[in-house]
């Protein structure tokens, strides 16, 4: 599946890459088109260009999208591409140590389609695959009878939809989308200490399972908890760990809030905290995460913090839909889960009410580290005796 998406721009039945290469530019056209573990389930393609090349525009993403050619030659660039990528993954601190965060949020058996592979299971997968299979894969599963499609800016609606219409109107998959279910896993706290030598940067991670989907009625509470924790510079756990501690270089926070689906249960969403730092640093700053998480689940928040987060978060939602491609990526989760901005809006009049004593309750019942998944990845063995993380 990672292979797909790449191998639709290498080439169609009609044209090269070369002359699909030329096109592209001669209609001032950026496109990409995506696939695998970044989007399961799906391709996502991504264009911007101009109103006169428009039509233009999905005459050749018909054929790209309908007649690729799947060129050897090109399948064998993109294998190599993608398998230098993930190599390159296996000496980053931060990838490895966000895999085991994955790994045990989602322990799928690896049989299962919702496995949660390890670098090195993906690269026996990519240099195992053939071109003959991601052809096979097109062939089955890939239509637009359950596509969706957002356009942002200046054409006629009823121009465009005639277009689509022709172009991909008649266009089914062999084997109908169904989508496979994410019910929430057994999650064990753990640690895991990675040595990766001779390097200079390490990561200190943890995660939170999180049982809770996108109509929970905490959910706005949750959106601003995570803008609290995470939210910029200015957030709760880039402050203390980096300002105040000096102990890394960088900070970040993000909830994962699965949409609402009956056949998922509770939601199998996650908290994840992260921090870059010089490998003396990194078992301090998994303390110092943990412990102003801690922080924040004991005292809750004051009024005025509560104030300047809402307004921080309010720049930053009224940022997002000021940026044309952000907004049509959101626009797409919500076509998908038949809704519409009303939702978002929702969100936020029912965020913009939350009180303080509401955002510290929340805080103590998902903030509970005590049900932490931890790890630390950097290079430790050239470290002086006794300052190197050991696993706890």
């Amino acid at each position: 599946a990672e292979l797909l998406g790449p191998m639709l721009l290498r080439g169609t039945r009609r044209h090269s890459l070369t002359e699909l290469t030329d096109a592209l530019d001669e209609l001032q056209t950026e496109l990409t088109i995506t696939s695998g573990r970044a989007l399961p389930q799906a391709i996502g393609v991504r264009a911007r260009t101009l109103r006169p090349h428009l039509p233009a525009l999905l005459n050749l993403l018909a054929e790209v999208l309908r007649e690729p050619a799947f060129p050897p030659s090109e399948f064998t660039r993109v294998q190599k591409e993608l398998v230098a990528a993930l190599e390159a993954r296996q000496q980053d601190p931060l990838a490895l140590a966000k895999t085991v965060l994955g790994r045990a949020l989602y322990p799928w058996p690896a049989e299962d389609p919702r496995h949660y592979a390890s670098i090195p299971e993906q690269l026996q997968k990519l240099r195992e695959a053939r071109v003959q299979q991601v052809a096979a894969l097109h062939q089955r599963l890939v239509g637009a009878d359950s596509g969706l499609l957002v356009l942002i800016g200046d054409f006629d609606e009823q121009t465009v939809l005639a277009q689509l219409t022709r172009l991909f109107g008649d266009w089914r998959a062999a084997v109908s989308y169904q989508r496979i279910p994410h019910p929430p896993q057994p999650v064990t706290p753990d640690e895991v200490v990675l040595t990766l030598p001779d390097k200079q940067l390490a990561a200190a991670v943890l995660a939170l399972p999180l049982r809770a989907t996108d109509e929970n009625p905490d959910y706005p509470a949750l959106r601003l908890l995570e803008h609290l924790l995470g939210g910029g510079s200015t957030a709760r756990l880039y402050h203390r760990v980096r300002e105040l501690e000096g102990l890394s270089y960088d900070v970040e926070a993000s909830f994962y809030v699965p949409p609402h689906h009956a056949e998922d249960g509770d939601g199998a969403g996650c908290i994840v905290a992260t921090a870059t730092c010089a490998p003396q640093n990194a078992r301090k700053a998994l303390q110092t995460l943990l412990a102003e998480l801690g922080a924040v689940a004991q005292h809750g928040v004051t009024p005025q913090e509560l104030q300047q987060t809402k307004q921080s978060y309010a720049r930053a939602r009224e940022a997002e839909r000021a940026d044309d491609g952000l907004l049509a990526e959101r626009l797409l989760e919500l076509m998908a889960e038949n809704r519409t901005l009303h939702f978002d809006e929702s969100v936020d009049r029912r965020l913009a009410a939350l009180t303080a004593p509401a955002i510290a309750e929340l805080a103590r019942s998902v903030l509970v580290t005590a049900r932490a998944i931890r790890a630390l990845a950097g290079d430790f063995q050239s470290l002086p005796a006794g300052a190197a993380p050991s696993r706890r």
